[in-house]
């Protein structure tokens, strides 16, 4: 568990020379505040005595008080006051700069996260399950700096405190006490041991049914509207309700067994306790022979209570914690390694680079065992209209997604102005707009919707006004000023299913770029706006690359070529009569 820790501390939060050095610094000064601690208990320790009427000159001879201390008058009770006000001050400056400290550290691991799943090849996307990726972004990541991060910089302030009382009472007492600290530590560790194997097992099954819920909740939120349709309601309650109570169980034994263990520590203090007061008898030791020293021990042992409970805590918390950070770590390092199995030196391709024809020459392309397309061969040239046909599941998606440079072939080759060109390159080009079959909206303003976070100057706003009206989204942006601040919620919840697609549309509009690559694009529009659409579409294609994949075969005599993928294969066809087209299928 050790080594694991301090592996997992060097991999999220020790990473540079930078926030070593910060660690650093704030160990120094959780060090300072040990101190302070350790000067309250001796003041409290000294009030008590005050407080209880022993001899004050007793006290004044005491090697732990400084001479300039006048007990006959009220300036100590201000001291200590001033003294305690300082402390809590200090403290919670400390602990605003750790928060700042790990907040910032927690920042750049997950946009570093994000950054390399951004950057990941789309085929291993693919791969990924949404459920483990959102839980490992948000649920992970916060439990695993919490957990780990929080607790590293509490057990250097517990250690401090619980080491530093036993040597200095050790020093003024008797090196008896240090035994008898280490004997209670000794206890608490044995107890921490004899309960790490539940707790690790108990972190396992933590993480392992948070991706379950995950998946269960995300599942629900997609399939809303069936379920509803279906009446199916009390069956995914039942199914949400098998996901949750694991979840719950181990939940809860989590925080019992946190809970728990101060009652465990405080059985064991009074025993102690009561054993010393066992052994004071014995020895006929009377009590009215306790000094100051044995009052400081007193209060020492008061104060070194909850801080050993909190060092147990924090361990196993940590020891719980483990398993999720493992996980993440994991996921994080899988991600980057396979960036870097398929990292490929880019070559930025602009506009001007398209020479007129894009060429797939004997494309194949393999899911694990199972062949999606075979031998496909297209020539896509400038100013043509392509409009690629054919039934569900025959490869018409996973076709435009090479095109699109997304995917790379199992097999053949990606020709751009005679020159091979990898998938990798195609995607990072500005070559090509894809608009799919269903939309991705970010809740934001329509104009970032459509520009993509684009700059909002003046030229910007430009295309952005023609893109919407060629798109017949004029009714957005009549009631919205006139910096069209129109706002779109999560997944274009305020929109209907026509405007979502209107808004993808007028991105690949307003991109303008020389190939227009379309999924489907009007299977949710009305035939008014879909026959608007089409007009503007081919008005604004005339110099580019059109590739149109539709079931919808009304535009099809539009097209200058048209193309039947079936069975993984594809095949030009020489008619362009509907029914001709529908007996291919």
């Amino acid at each position: 568990m050790i080594r694991q820790y301090i592996s997992n501390l060097n991999y999220f939060f020790f990473f540079d020379k930078k926030s070593k050095f910060k660690a650093v610094y704030l160990a120094v000064f959780i060090f300072l505040s040990s101190l302070l601690e350790l000067i309250a208990i001796s003041l409290l320790a000294l009030l008590v005595l005050i407080l209880s009427g022993t001899n004050k000159q007793e006290i004044i001879s005491s090697s732990y008080i400084p001479d300039f201390l006048n007990f006959n008058s009220y300036l100590i009770y201000f001291i200590i006051i001033f003294f305690f006000v300082f402390k809590n001050i200090f403290v919670s400056l400390i602990e605003y700069f750790k928060s700042k400290y790990l907040s910032s550290l927690f920042e750049i691991f997950h946009r570093t996260n994000m950054k390399n799943f951004l950057k990941l090849n789309y085929f291993n996307h693919k791969k990924l399950k949404s459920s483990e990726f959102s839980k490992n972004i948000n649920f992970s990541s916060e439990r695993t700096f919490v957990g780990l991060g929080e607790g590293f910089f509490s057990l250097l302030a517990e250690f401090f405190v619980f080491f530093m009382i036993l040597i200095i009472l050790s020093l003024s007492i008797s090196y008896y006490v240090f035994l008898g600290g280490a004997l209670i530590a000794l206890i608490y560790i044995t107890i921490f041991i004899k309960i790490k194997s539940i707790t690790k097992k108990l972190g396992n099954q933590y993480s392992e049914n948070a991706t379950k819920i995950f998946s269960t909740s995300q599942g629900i939120f997609r399939g809303f509207k069936e379920i509803r349709i279906f009446n199916k309601e009390s069956h995914f309650i039942k199914f949400f309700n098998d996901s949750i109570i694991p979840f719950a169980k181990s939940w809860m034994l989590t925080r019992f067994i946190l809970n728990i263990l101060k009652y465990i520590n405080e059985t064991i203090i009074i025993c102690l306790i009561v054993l010393v007061i066992i052994i004071l008898k014995i020895y006929n030791i009377p009590f009215d022979n306790i000094d100051f020293s044995f009052a400081a021990f007193a209060i020492a042992i008061i104060r070194l209570y909850p801080n050993l409970s909190k060092i147990q805590n924090t361990l196993t918390s940590i020891s719980i914690t483990l398993p999720i950070s493992n996980e993440l770590r994991s996921f994080s390092e899988e991600i980057l390694k396979t960036n870097k199995i398929n990292e490929i030196v880019n070559h930025k391709i602009n506009l001007n680079d398209l020479d007129g024809e894009v060429q797939l020459k004997n494309v194949n392309f393999k899911y694990e065992n199972t062949k999606i397309l075979e031998n496909i061969n297209l020539s896509l040239i400038e100013k043509k209209k392509y409009f690629i046909y054919g039934p569900s599941g025959s490869g018409k998606t996973t076709l435009l997604e090479i095109i699109c440079g997304l995917l790379e072939p199992s097999e053949g080759k990606i020709i751009i102005s005679k020159k091979e060109i990898y998938s990798r390159d195609l995607v990072n080009s500005e070559l090509i707009t894809y608009v799919p079959q269903e939309p991705y909206l970010v809740e934001g303003s329509l104009f970032d919707n459509v520009s993509m976070f684009d700059v909002k100057n003046e030229e910007n706003q430009k295309k952005f006004k023609k893109a919407i009206i060629d798109c017949n989204l004029n009714s957005l942006i009549n009631s919205v000023d006139e910096n069209f601040n129109l706002k779109i919620k999560e997944n274009g919840s305020n929109l209907s299913t026509g405007q979502k697609q209107r808004i993808a549309l007028a991105r690949a509009f307003y991109k303008n770029r020389k190939i227009i690559v379309l999924d489907e694009p009007t299977s949710n529009l009305d035939k008014k706006t879909e026959e608007f659409f089409m007009n503007n579409l081919f008005s604004i294609s005339k110099d580019k690359i059109l590739i149109f994949v539709s079931h919808n075969l009304n535009y099809c005599d539009s097209f200058d070529e048209i193309y039947l993928l079936k069975e993984g294969k594809i095949n030009k066809t020489e008619n362009n009569n509907i029914f001709k087209l529908k007996e291919l299928l």
